[in-house]
């Protein structure tokens, strides 16, 4: 399978996650798929931010590139990019109400 499918499942899961945390506060969000706008807007709701943030920032070109066309130069670390949706997930999971 092509870094580009593994690459947008990977940010589909961390936004869905994100977007958990921001519905379960009862935060509005717009229809994006950038994840360091999620993760502005759970701050600004006064919950902690993960470490793993920082890894899931970097998902959020791979949104565009399965979807778009468009091309990303960098290879996929696919064992990091599972690892931080495994991460985020329990996160999320742990975050809400």
């Amino acid at each position: 399978m092509a870094d580009s499918a593994i690459g947008f499942h990977a940010q589909q899961a961390v936004e869905k996650a994100l977007k958990s945390v921001l519905a379960d506060r009862g935060v509005d969000f717009p229809w994006t798929h950038d994840l360091q706008l999620l993760l502005r807007r759970i701050e600004a709701a006064g919950v902690e931010i993960p470490e793993c943030a920082d890894r899931a920032r970097r998902l959020t070109p791979w949104s565009v590139e399965y979807r778009y066309g468009e091309v990303i130069e960098d290879p996929l670390d696919r064992a990091a990019a599972a690892g931080t949706v495994d991460e985020v997930i329990a996160w999320a999971e742990s975050s809400l109400s």
